[in-house]
This record gives structure tokens, sequence and C-alpha cells, in this order.
């Protein structure tokens, strides 16, 4: 996850742009290059009623559906 290595315990940097800029809540949200999910779950976690990431990396996946509670998983 490189915003986790850049800033290891702390928030996604992105994350407070994206909060003033586009308004999730009760909306379904595609993150496309998900990552490790951070922000996905950020989302979710913040008031989307659905949010979806994607991404072409198999090794991130597998990271983001463990970092993912089952309950957030199935939330959709």
């Amino acid at each position: 996850d490189y915003y986790g290595i850049r800033n290891p315990g702390g928030e996604d940097p992105r994350l407070p742009w994206l909060r003033e800029t586009v308004c999730w809540e009760g909306k379904c949200v595609l993150d496309l290059g998900c990552n490790s999910g951070h922000i996905t779950r950020a989302i979710v976690a913040e008031g989307a009623k659905l949010a979806l990431g994607v991404d072409v990396d198999p090794v991130l996946i597998d990271e983001a559906n463990e970092r993912t509670s089952s309950e957030l998983l199935a939330s959709g």
C-alpha cells in the first residue's frame, strides 16, 4: 500500500480533498485502481450506500479482502 508506506498509521492524503469535492453519502461508488481498498473502506465508513473497489493486481485484491471486514463485504 503506497500511501500506507508513506504515511504509516495515518489517513490517506487524498481523503480530505475527496471529502471536499465528492458527496458519496447514500450513493454507490466505483473505486477504480483501489489498491488495497483504503479509500474504498473509508467511503463506506463515511456513508456511501455501496463502494466497489476494482484493481488489476491480485496481490492487492487479496490484501484488500483481508483488510475488509466480512460485514463491509456483505453490506451491499
